[in-house]
C-alpha cells in the first residue's frame, strides 16, 4: 500500500505567548488534514485529536520501517484518544484491509467516513466492497449518498484517484447492486433451509448421495440402513457431479493441482475410475464439473488467477472428443464456475463474483443460449435472487431428480436450499428494467 500517512508535529517556541500556543493547539487538527484535504471535524474537540497526534506520528514511522503489528497498537491508543483524528482510523482501516480482518476494518472505514465525509474516493470504494461483501447494504446506501454529493461529476470515464484506478463504472457496480438488493426485499421467498452440511448429489430412484464432511455417501431409501461411504474415492475429493445412470465425474488433489476424474458408482462403489487427460485438466484448477446427458462436460479452469467455464465432449471411456470450448458469453474478467444445466427445463445456471449481486459468489440463471455442435453457450444472464443468493458464499445449482437445490458456503460448512422452481413468467430481473412480478400466495 502506498504509504500517503505522513508523520507530522507541532512545535511551539518557548517565547511565543499563550495565546500562539492556544492558536496551534485548535490548528492541530487543520494541519493534520493537510496530506488528505479535509475540512475541520465536525465532531471531537482540537485537544483530544493534539493529544493522539504522537501515537499516529508513531504510527507512521513503525509501519514505514515494517514493524506494522506496533504501528496497529499506537493507532489503537490514538483512536481511543480521539475518534475525531480520522487519519488515524482510516489508517487503521488500511493495515486491517491488507490483514484480511474485514470485519474490523469495514468498521473503521466506516467511523472514519462518518465522522468526516470529505474523504479520499478509494475509503469510499473499500467502504462499498467490505459492505457488499458482508451484507451490510444500509452502510453502503448511506455512503454512496455522501460520495455521490462529493464526486458525482468527476470520473466519469477517467479514474477519481491516480493511485487508485476506481471510476464510474465502479461506482454504478455498487449502485446496481443496491438496486438489485432493495429490489428484492419485495419478493417471497423460494428457497428454504433443509440441513446444515450435506451436499446433495443427484440420485436415482432407489438410491440417494450426499457430500458429508470430506466422503461421498450413499443411502439406500427403501430400508433403514445408515449411511455408507462409497468405497473407492479418495479422501481427497472435493467437487463432483454424479449423473442418474451412475456416472460421476469428480476431482483430486494432486501435487498441488487440481484435477478431474471420471468413473461409474454401482451400488455403493467407484468402479472403472480415470484421470481424465490433459487437453481437459490443463490448468492447474480444473473443477465444479457437470456432465450432461449427451457426454458434454461443463467444468471450471483457472488461468491468469480467474475462473472461466469451459466444455468438451468426452466418450464413455473418458476421451476428449473435440476440443475445449470456451461459454465466452458469461465469462468475464472475475471468476465463473459451477456451471449446471437444468435439461427437464432448458435453464442454465452458474456463480459469478463479478456481477451485481448480494455479496461474494451469487448465482445467476440463464433461459438463453445458443448451441454450437453439443456446446450450450449461455448469455442474459439473471441473478437469481434472494433467499437462493445472500452475501455469503454461493456455490452451486444441483438436483435430485426434479427437485434443485442450491449450495453455499458459511462459516466453513456447506448448506443445502431446497429451491421451488423458477418460472420465466414469475421471475423476471433485469438491471436497468425492472419489472417485479410478485408470487401467488397458494
Amino acid at each position: 500500500m502506498k504509504n500517503i500517512f505522513k508523520p507530522f508535529s507541532i512545535v511551539v517556541k518557548p517565547k511565543v505567548g499563550c495565546v500562539l500556543l492556544f492558536f496551534l493547539v485548535i490548528s492541530a487538527h487543520s494541519l493534520a488534514q493537510q496530506p488528505h484535504e479535509h475540512p475541520d471535524h465536525p465532531k471531537g474537540n482540537s485537544a483530544d485529536q493534539y493529544q493522539a497526534l504522537p501515537h499516529y506520528n508513531e504510527a507512521c514511522e513503525l509501519y514505514k520501517n515494517g514493524e506494522i503489528k506496533k504501528a496497529k497498537s499506537s493507532l489503537y491508543e490514538a483512536v481511543s484518544i480521539s475518534f475525531a483524528l480520522t487519519e488515524a482510523q482510516l489508517f487503521l482501516a488500511d493495515i486491517l484491509y491488507e490483514e484480511g480482518i474485514r470485519d474490523s476494518a469495514l468498521c473503521f472505514y466506516k467511523s472514519g467516513i462518518d465522522f468526516a465525509i470529505e474523504q479520499q474516493p478509494y475509503y469510499y470504494f473499500r467502504l462499498f466492497e467490505l459492505g457488499v461483501e458482508q451484507g451490510q447494504y444500509h452502510i453502503v446506501r448511506q455512503n454512496l449518498k455522501y460520495f455521490h454529493q462529493l464526486y458525482q461529476k468527476k470520473g466519469y470515464e477517467s479514474p477519481y484517484q491516480t493511485d487508485f484506478p476506481f471510476d464510474r463504472s465502479d461506482y454504478e457496480f455498487y449502485e446496481d447492486v443496491l438496486e438489485l438488493v432493495y429490489d428484492y426485499k419485495s419478493w417471497q421467498p423460494f428457497a428454504e433451509q433443509i440441513n446444515t452440511y450435506n451436499w446433495i448429489a443427484k440420485a436415482n430412484n432407489q438410491l440417494e448421495y450426499r457430500y458429508s464432511k470430506g466422503h461421498l455417501e450413499t443411502l439406500r431409501k427403501s430400508s433403514k440402513e445408515k449411511w455408507r461411504k462409497i468405497r473407492g474415492i479418495s479422501s481427497t475429493m472435493n467437487d463432483f457431479f454424479l449423473r442418474s445412470d451412475g456416472k460421476i465425474v469428480f476431482t483430486n488433489e494432486e501435487e498441488g493441482r487440481t484435477v478431474l476424474y471420471c468413473g461409474t458408482i454401482k451400488g455403493n462403489k467407484l468402479i472403472s475410475s480415470k484421470r481424465l487427460p490433459e487437453t481437459i485438466n490443463f490448468t492447474k484448477w480444473n473443477s465444479t464439473p457437470f456432465l450432461g446427458a449427451d457426454n458434454v462436460l461443463y467444468y471450471s479452469v483457472e488461468r491468469d488467477g480467474q475462473r472461466d467455464i469451459v466444455a468438451v465432449e468426452i466418450n464413455n471411456e473418458g476421451n476428449c472428443v473435440g476440443e475445449v470450448f470456451e461459454l465466452n458469453r458469461i465469462n468475464t474478467s472475475g471468476n465463473e464456475f459451477a456451471p449446471f444445466f437444468d435439461e427437464e427445463n432448458k435453464i442454465f445456471f452458474f456463480t459469478s463474483d463479478s456481477r451485481p449481486g448480494f455479496g461474494r459468489n451469487d448465482i445467476f440463471q440463464c433461459n438463453d443460449f445458443e448451441v454450437f455442435n453439443k456446446f450450450i453457450n449461455p448469455f442474459n444472464e439473471r441473478n437469481c435472487g434472494a433467499t437462493i443468493n445472500s452475501n455469503v458464499d454461493n456455490i452451486s445449482i444441483t438436483s435430485v431428480g426434479s427437485v434443485l437445490y442450491s449450495t453455499h458456503e458459511t462459516q466453513n460448512e456447506l448448506r443445502t436450499k431446497k429451491m421451488q422452481r423458477i418460472e420465466e413468467n414469475e421471475f423476471i430481473y433485469e438491471l436497468g428494467t425492472i419489472k417485479r412480478t410478485q408470487y401467488e400466495n397458494e
